[in-house]
């Protein structure tokens, strides 16, 4: 008897129709954690979130969303999705998971109080400074969750300030112990949050914290310390620009001449000097801080970045408006800016 060997024909795979309702408008994929606005429409929460921290409509209907709106979790939706993806689980549909708990406005509000209350209670006694630390890095961790929780954290009303005062009280710690710490945490924080323009301001009233955290705390919070100074700088007026103090000065410099924390606080650093050179004797403080040849042997560096080539170049043209800068030479005889009047 001859055997026939015969090919097995591919098995058709089975397609599952996902109803439509399920379905996140934003995504077109299956809602893990749906939500609903005002409006009456469903959507995913990542989606309908990422989409309305750039545009405040509804999607589908276009009506206008309100700045604080917090969707509702259509939790009847959720378990019917939960369960048909159960049902279909054999034919390849990944199961939906209960969503951890999140954080609501009451809770942050909450929290910030823990802050305050603790900063404002003996804060040079032991405990309350523990207590302080504690409620900080409950902070710092529902800020680091989502883009959603840190816009909570910053619209709580007085969160800025009271992060800000913890921040400058503690802006004279020892790089170790408790005081560093909380000052440590407060800028993580606040580092991490979409700061309003009014709110930087009045972060810029706690500059000596910042020049201290630029000095003497870890690389990480040297970095944040110096994209903090960036968005300061950049919120505040002419007026406001001409008292920063000479430290803050030294303190970017030094961080440019070493060069260890981060390209993106480098970079922070330098837009400190091109934005603060043209006002008041702040040219002359950066002059005096070294800065000149500091950016020269920066445009020497093979593994410079092109966009912070650019900066050194506008920091150097704005410092050599001062004859001084022309005149500066690097320690050991280094090259030298002719002098010119102007």
């Amino acid at each position: 008897m001859l055997a026939i060997a015969m090919e097995e024909e591919p098995q058709p795979q089975v397609e599952v129709e996902v109803p439509c309702y399920f379905l996140c408008p934003i995504s077109l994929a299956i809602m893990r954690d749906p939500v609903t606005l005002p409006t009456g429409i469903t959507y995913d929460r990542d989606g309908i979130e990422s989409w309305l921290l750039t545009a405040a409509t509804c999607p589908l209907t276009k009506q206008p969303v309100p700045a604080d709106c917090d969707p509702t979790p259509n939790h009847t939706l959720r378990r019917l999705i939960q369960s048909w993806c159960a049902l279909h689980a054999a034919d390849g549909v990944d199961r939906v998971h209960t969503p951890k708990p999140r954080a609501d406005r009451a809770a942050v509000a909450t929290l910030v109080s823990r802050v305050h209350a603790a900063a404002t209670t003996g804060s040079s006694a032991p405990q309350p400074q523990q207590q302080l630390l504690a409620a900080l890095r409950e902070l710092r961790d529902v800020a680091a969750e989502s883009d959603r929780n840190r816009k909570l954290v910053a619209a709580v009303p007085g969160a800025v300030e009271v992060l800000a005062a913890v921040f400058e009280a503690s802006a004279n710690a020892k790089s170790e112990g408790t005081a560093a710490a909380v000052r440590d945490e407060a800028l993580e924080v606040i580092s991490s949050l979409q700061v309003p323009e009014q709110c930087l301001r009045r972060v810029a009233e706690t500059n000596d914290a910042l020049v201290s955290a630029l000095q003497l705390s870890s690389a990480a919070s040297r970095a944040r310390a110096a994209l903090l100074l960036e968005r300061v700088t950049d919120a505040l007026p002419p007026s406001r620009l001409v008292s920063l103090p000479e430290q803050a000065f030294r303190e970017a410099v030094e961080l440019l001449r070493g060069r260890p924390v981060s390209m993106s606080a480098t970079k922070a650093a330098l837009h400190v000097l091109v934005r603060t050179a043209a006002w008041g004797r702040n040219r002359v403080k950066a002059v005096d801080a070294g800065a000149v040849p500091v950016l020269v042997d920066m445009l020497f560096d093979d593994g410079a970045e092109h966009r912070a080539c650019e900066l050194v170049l506008a920091a150097l043209d704005r410092l050599c408006e001062y004859v001084e800068g022309r005149a500066d030479r690097r320690p050991g005889g280094g090259r030298r800016w002719p002098r010119t009047r102007r």
